[in-house]
């Protein structure tokens, strides 16, 4: 028997936008999942071509979905991401990060997968 892990997502915040509405909150996983793996092959790309715009506007599109799926221990870094962008500087400290937000979001959709029963 595996431990249980605790998750390291709070959907408080995305349950009181959804209420009651189980279905809404099912597509809106099933959305996070799906763009979270499309934003993250964007960015991967994007930091190799050294396309900074891509770069900090993909972030600040990761860092709302962040926000919302209450993933606590990836807001500074996607923040922190987001800004050396802007400021076109860093390219190794944005590769450290999405190292560890790469990292953590695979093991939130993992986690999400197995909760709400999402192939």
């Amino acid at each position: 028997m595996k431990p249980e892990h605790s998750p390291l997502y709070d959907l408080t915040g995305l349950k009181n936008q959804t209420g009651t509405d189980d279905d809404f909150l099912h597509q809106m996983i099933i959305l996070f999942i799906q763009q979270m793996g499309e934003n993250l092959e964007k960015i991967n790309h994007a930091i190799q071509q050294k396309d900074w715009a891509e770069i900090r506007f993909t972030a600040h599109k990761m860092k709302s979905a962040i926000n919302l799926f209450g993933i606590k221990s990836l807001q500074e870094n996607i923040v922190e991401t987001e800004e050396l962008a802007v400021l076109k500087m860093d390219e190794k400290k944005i590769q450290e990060n999405l190292k560890l937000i790469e990292m953590v979001l695979k093991q939130c959709v993992a986690q999400l997968k197995i909760e709400f029963n999402v192939e």
